[in-house]
């Protein structure tokens, strides 16, 4: 059974971490006001605000911010400021920072980590082998389960969650309370209820649809490029009787079809209840057009299976990001999705 995080009341802690992209100060101003309209009491991680390259602060500080917001006492929830590119680098340094600091536990998986340490990796000639994703495993098995709430490369950390079978929420990311459009102000009424454990109601009637019935399973998936780029890893995500989502933003066309292609290969496709395509926006194409549409390529690359799919939900980086949660049952019926 997955591990449910408390829901929030007023008077909790949250925290802030920034497990990828550098972030301003000023373009968390609307967030702070916004937790603490909510009742909540929010801190931050000690290298929110660092700075390396594009990254904020060096993958070893990320790592330290992410552990420290895991194994926070008090905090309930975990807000990412910024996605763009670096959880996976964050990920690699936790366990890094692990094998220095618990050498031997490298030496032996214990059979209820199995299915996440699948690859090992031999970092240098001198190092012990590390199964890859234990440090983290063992960070989450000893801390009270928190919300952990962001998307795009956030969606690397769900995975990984996802494999410590932890729920988590595909939601929006701090600094986009900064714009002020009408879809983030929706999209945070509907978090904050969602964070106070009001159920998940998403209005799908109007999206385009294949095989519209009902269905149910647990929800899992994220980014599309995230998942892509998980194929092959421990992170790849088991679908197989599963809910699945995928979003994304300013890809090629012809690499979409690609990703999609891969995922079929790898099984993903295999038994899933469903498939959910969240926003997919700002799409390129070549000079010479690649000639088909995101749901045109879906349909024809999934061409032989039964699942119903479900095109534009109002999740991911378009202007409704609706939040959802990752690692629990969701059921689709009468136009509604629901968990």
């Amino acid at each position: 059974m997955n591990k449910i995080p408390q829901y929030l009341q007023k008077g909790d802690c949250v925290v802030l971490i920034s497990p990828a992209r550098s972030v301003d100060k000023k373009d968390l101003l609307a967030f702070e006001k916004w937790i603490t309209d909510q009742g909540w009491h929010l801190e931050y991680g000690s290298n929110v605000f660092g700075n390396s390259n594009q990254f904020s602060s060096s993958d070893t500080q990320r790592a330290q911010d992410l552990v420290w917001a895991i194994e926070h006492k008090k905090a309930k929830a975990i807000f990412c400021a910024k996605g763009g590119y670096g959880s996976i680098r964050t990920l690699e340094a936790v366990e890094t920072l692990y094998s220095q600091t618990n050498p031997s536990s490298n030496l032996l998986s214990p059979p209820s980590l199995a299915p996440f340490n699948q690859k090992k990796t031999q970092h240098n000639s001198n190092q012990t082998p590390v199964n890859w994703g234990l440090g983290f495993q063992r960070i989450l098995s000893d801390a009270n389960p928190k919300w952990l709430v962001g998307f795009s490369d956030i969606s690397t950390l769900h995975l990984a969650l996802q494999k410590a079978n932890w729920a988590s929420i595909h939601g929006p990311l701090a600094t986009q309370w900064a714009s002020g459009d009408a879809g983030i102000v929706q999209g945070a009424a509907e978090l904050s209820k969602i964070l106070i454990g009001e159920n998940v109601r998403i209005d799908l009637g109007n999206c385009p649809s294949i095989r519209n019935h009902s269905f149910e399973g647990e929800l899992v998936g994220g980014n599309l490029s995230l998942i892509y780029a998980s194929l092959g890893t421990p992170l790849q995500p088991n679908c197989q009787g599963k809910v699945l989502f995928l979003e994304d933003i300013d890809e090629y066309l012809y690499h979409v079809d690609r990703m999609l292609m891969a995922l079929k290969l790898a099984g993903l496709f295999e038994g899933i209840q469903g498939l959910i395509i969240g926003s997919m926006v700002d799409m390129k194409d070549n000079v010479v057009p690649f000639g088909y549409t995101v749901s045109e390529m879906v349909c024809e690359i999934l061409a032989g299976y039964t699942f119903p799919i479900f095109f534009d939900a109002p999740m991911g980086h378009g202007q409704q990001n609706c939040a959802i949660k990752f690692g629990m049952h969701c059921t689709f019926e009468k136009a509604f999705l629901t968990q």
